[in-house]
């Protein structure tokens, strides 16, 4: 029987780069179990015959990307009997599930976090980078065991929103130095990337256009590729990194949690290019005062990703602009 069961649940399709990952932190180390459920719908039934498939955990991980209270109330449920629980998402019903033992800790923070709430989205959802900072203070506040299970909780959301394969390997020695008490290697601090950022096919990383072209030696960029980090990082990866390597004129523009038009404002605003490729399959404005972006730049803008949920008309109405 293995010392430490740890379950990952999540809405995220996981990469090979995130099993890779995964192996390395796991190297030498016999008597853990962490099992992954990609989450194929929110339908309860459908949960539940997946889960229906692993064992209850003793440490469980969810990302859930939303608030579905139908859900919410059977994991709760299904997950009585689990000690710890981390939510690596910020809906305001889901962090409510996060405890450590007796301590219930999203309980504790949802009074203190809904009057500190400044998303221009919804009262009920934390940006991640910003959740993550208010952890931290709250924390300051506390006596242990509390404020280290705040502490720890925040560096979770650090790693998991950072996506890149030091901060998954480093997510997972956390969860077992701490709560499985196995031996691994002590986890480094997050790598922290910020909300949007330039990099190049060989994973650099700019945060100022300048750099990027004296590196990549260009005069002016001819395409720019918008493209999503976090969990969707390795594949964004990979179509990036076959386009600048046929274009060498190509910036590849990354964002965390939607801000990729911002991006495209602060960096790029002064720069002449040709065209906008956007390859995010969900293309969301994060902040209404950014959704001018696009006509400002009064080039051609593909989007060659299928898009769901939203018809043309909505889609202009959100961006300011006619898809291509």
């Amino acid at each position: 029987m293995p010392k430490c069961r740890i379950l990952l649940i999540t809405r995220s399709l996981l990469t090979e780069g995130f099993y890779e990952a995964l192996n390395e932190a796991l190297g030498g180390i016999n008597d853990v179990e962490f099992e992954t459920i990609y989450l194929e719908s929110y339908e309860v039934n459908e949960v539940s015959r997946q889960l229906s498939t692993v064992k209850r955990p003793d440490t469980a991980l969810l990302s859930l990307m939303g608030d579905y209270p139908e859900l919410l109330n059977y994991l709760r449920d299904w997950l009585r009997g689990t000690s710890i629980i981390f939510t690596l998402s910020t809906g305001l019903e889901t962090i409510m599930l996060t405890r450590v033992h007796n301590y219930e800790l999203g309980e504790l923070l949802a009074g203190t976090l809904s009057t500190r709430n400044n998303s221009s989205e919804s009262a009920n959802y934390f940006d991640p980078k910003t959740f993550s900072r208010m952890l931290h203070e709250i924390s300051k506040s506390l006596t242990d065991p509390v404020s280290h299970h705040l502490e720890n909780w925040a560096l979770l959301i650090d790693y998991w929103r950072n996506w890149r394969r030091e901060n998954i390997i480093n997510m997972v020695r956390l969860v077992l130095r701490e709560y499985c008490n196995i031996e691994a290697p002590a986890p480094r601090p997050p790598i922290e990337l910020g909300d949007y950022w330039i990099e190049d096919d060989k994973g650099n990383v700019y945060h100022g256009i300048n750099e990027f072209m004296m590196r990549r030696r260009l005069k002016a960029p001819f395409i720019v590729l918008l493209a999503y980090s976090g969990q969707s990082y390795d594949k964004a990866k990979k179509i990036i990194t076959h386009i600048v390597r046929s274009r060498a004129d190509a910036v590849p523009l990354l964002s965390n949690y939607g801000y990729t038009l911002r991006g495209l404002k602060e960096l790029l605003s002064d720069v002449s290019v040709g065209a906008i490729l956007d390859l995010q399959w969900f293309r969301l404005v994060r902040n209404r005062e950014d959704a001018d972006v696009l006509p400002k730049f009064n080039v051609p803008v593909m989007n060659p990703v299928v898009m769901y949920g939203r018809d043309i008309d909505a889609w202009i109405r959100d961006n300011g602009a006619q898809p291509n």
